[in-house]
This record gives structure tokens, C-alpha cells and sequence, in this order.
């Protein structure tokens, strides 16, 4: 992924076509259903990435940890609470609880909200740690 900064980011008036970011981001996800009530799951991901600061390209490294359980309520409505740890380059160590509850529709869709406690969000291209807060979520199976 390169990502590239826009008019706004640079000198407002010309497009500066130098990437502001770029890295490799892996991922994985795996579920394991314990019994019909119960899901465990887990993510690893890593993120190999430079960031422009302004004097040129720096490191910005990152690795992702999480683990969550699932408990399915009653009848297509899901409960989600998640354990998530992030160690970056720029801000160390840190981790975050997340809940949520979801609905299902159809058998190919969750439809879900949610609250996360943490600062940061599993989405390993983002690099600005203000994710705390309400969130809702669309989540496709196939």
C-alpha cells in the first residue's frame, strides 16, 4: 500500500506526489466453534511500513494480537467481546477491549454496533489512534 498526501496535507495549493505512508500489511483470522453458543476467535496481523514526517522516511512497524469470544444469544443476535493488543514503533505497547452485538441477516450477513475502549482499531493502515468510541458494523460471510 502507498499512501499518498493529498492538497490539504501539503502546501494547499499544488498536489505533492511524494507517499506519506508505505507499507505491507498481513493478516490473519481464524474461528473455532466450541459448542452451538460459543465462538472463539483470533487475529494476527503485522504491518512493515515507513511514514514521511516531514524529513524523510521513518520506520513505523507494527504487530496485532487479538482474541475474542462470541456467544450467540437467541435466535440470529450475537455477542462479541474482544481483547486486542497493538505494539507500534511510534506509540509502543497498548491494548483495548471491544463489545458488540449483532443481528443476522440472511445467512451471508451480520449487521452489528458496538463500543470500543481501546484507542486503536485492527485496521493495521490506521496510524492515528482515536478510534475509542460507538461504532457500527456491516460484516459479509461467505
Amino acid at each position: 500500500m502507498t499512501e499518498r498526501a493529498s492538497a490539504s496535507t501539503t502546501n494547499g495549493a499544488n498536489f505533492d506526489n511524494s507517499p506519506r505512508q508505505k507499507a505491507h500489511i498481513f493478516s490473519l483470522d481464524a474461528s473455532y466453534d466450541i459448542n452451538r453458543q460459543w465462538t472463539l476467535g483470533g487475529k494476527i496481523g503485522a504491518r512493515f511500513s515507513e511514514q514521511d514526517n516531514g524529513d524523510g522516511f521513518v520506520s513505523n512497524n507494527a504487530t496485532l494480537g487479538v482474541v475474542n469470544l462470541r456467544y450467540h444469544i437467541v435466535h440470529k443476535w450475537d455477542a462479541l467481546v474482544e481483547y486486542r493488543q497493538l505494539h507500534a514503533q511510534d506509540i509502543g505497547t497498548d491494548t483495548g477491549v471491544t463489545t458488540a452485538i449483532y443481528r443476522h441477516v440472511g445467512n451471508n450477513m451480520k449487521i452489528g454496533a458496538g463500543y470500543n475502549f481501546g484507542k486503536f482499531s485492527d485496521d493495521l493502515r490506521d496510524v492515528t489512534y482515536n478510534d475509542k468510541g460507538a461504532f457500527i458494523n456491516i460484516i459479509a460471510k461467505f
